[in-house]
């Protein structure tokens, strides 16, 4: 064996001890810093949380799970405690996993009209005339039809068709009598 061959020999072995001492240190460190790191629990959604949906139904139909964060990883407004979400309503969905904070929740005067919609209700949005919105005379809660009025082109005497559209509306909003082309919102399910 020549002087060359034994030098490279030895080179290549301090190397790979050297390659192992720093993959060693590296996971030890690692391990060290984890052990002394502070973990706080935090809510988190279980499933996906719709917009408009009140904390007394998160709470109850179990859309929350706790789980042991580190205090690095807290979103600013993070909630702890499930108490914290009574009287609140969802203002914006919230996606399985996230972490629930206090800006996702808001009174239900915030949502608008979006918080008497459930589910696959709709609301939507009638302009007319004072006539057309029956302005003065309708009021929330009451429920309407909504009807269709045509004229029929095939016939010489131009016959006028009429036809109930959607039955029984709940009216969300009403138009106001002080405003004229106001617009009202009914509930479509």
């Amino acid at each position: 064996m020549t002087y060359r061959v034994k030098n490279i020999g030895i080179a290549v072995v301090l190397a790979a001890f050297a390659g192992l001492l720093t993959i060693f240190y590296v996971a030890n460190y690692k391990r060290h810093v984890q052990n002394g790191e502070n973990k706080v629990s935090v809510l988190v959604a279980a499933r996906d949380i719709p917009a408009g949906t009140t904390g007394a139904e998160v709470v109850g139909q179990h859309y929350l799970k706790t789980e042991s964060v580190p205090r690095r990883t807290i979103v600013p407004g993070a909630i702890s405690n499930s108490s914290q979400l009574n009287n609140e309503v969802v203002t914006d969905q919230i996606y399985r996993g996230e972490q629930i904070t206090a800006l996702r929740f808001g009174t239900s005067q915030e949502l608008g009209i979006r918080a008497q919609l459930r589910g696959n209700e709709r609301a939507m949005q009638l302009s007319g005339d004072e006539n057309e919105l029956l302005v003065g005379t309708l009021k929330q809660g009451d429920h309407v039809d909504v009807l269709a009025t045509w004229t029929h082109p095939e016939c010489s005497s131009c016959v006028h068709v009429s036809k109930v559209v959607v039955r029984n509306l709940l009216v969300l909003k009403a138009a106001d009598p002080k405003s004229i082309g106001a617009a009202s919102g009914a509930r479509c399910r």
